[in-house]
């Protein structure tokens, strides 16, 4: 999986979690992606939890400790995931 440029945080209200967003930039014959990376700050345990094609920008907001919305999806960091390819 691509990595691509880190441009945003999100820390959940009690801070045990932190998402990185990454741009990705697919080139000149692909459009933009975001990639999130929910980081586990008590464990340092990292997994990718966000995948979204064809976007540039990202609008997080955490609903609880372990809830957040991202771009209209809302997930438990717990459990969920979101990958525009398999929806």
């Amino acid at each position: 999986m691509p990595e691509g440029e880190f441009f945003k945080q999100a820390i959940s209200p009690n801070k045990t979690y932190t998402i990185n967003f990454y741009k990705i930039n697919g080139g000149a014959t692909t459009d933009f992606s975001i990639r999130g990376e929910l980081l586990n700050n008590k464990t340092q345990e990292k997994k990718n939890i966000y995948w979204e094609y064809g976007t540039d920008h990202v609008k997080a907001s955490w609903i609880d400790d372990h809830t957040v919305v991202i771009n209209s999806h809302k997930l438990d960091v717990r459990k969920d995931t979101y990958d525009w390819r398999r929806e």
